[in-house]
């Protein structure tokens, strides 16, 4: 089986006031307490990189178009166009109402921060981790146990 190590990136404009960015990175370290010992298991890994963008020029290097942005292998895993009004981020600026954050939808919502399924979602996804499909069982089936089986 080949390895699928797993990188993750955790960009943020700021963790001292912005719930946002806040929520998100603790949603994630728990996310990665939740997956790591099921990729060891398997003999994968996953790393985590952060990085506090604090210029406009910081977000051109690292391609930050909103925070906080989780990738995953590189990707995106969010919609970068799903964002609303942050407002501590608007008075860290001086710019209220100007300072837009991530919004994240999963499961038929709208969070304000990364939902830790939907973290540990995408990077059991990026490692090739599948659900295993369901054996058939029940009158008729033919699940390969032998004929009293099923």
């Amino acid at each position: 089986m080949p390895r699928n190590d797993v990188h993750v990136e955790f960009l943020y404009l700021d963790l001292d006031t912005c719930t946002r960015c806040q929520d998100t990175s603790r949603a994630l370290e728990e996310a990665l307490r939740a997956v790591r010992p099921a990729l060891a298991a398997t003999g994968r890994q996953v790393t985590l990189t952060r990085t506090h963008v604090d210029s406009a020029q910081r977000a051109v290097e690292v391609g930050l178009e909103v925070s906080p942005t989780v990738r995953v292998d590189g990707a995106d895993m969010a919609d970068p166009e799903l964002r609303s009004d942050c407002r501590e981020c608007g008075e860290r600026c001086g710019c209220p109402g100007d300072v837009s954050c991530r919004l994240w939808a999963y499961g038929d919502e709208e969070h304000t921060a990364a939902p830790v399924g939907l973290l540990v979602e995408a990077i059991l996804g990026a490692a090739g981790a599948t659900r295993p499909e369901p054996l058939a069982v029940g009158a008729g089936a033919d699940c390969g146990c032998g004929p009293d089986c099923c």
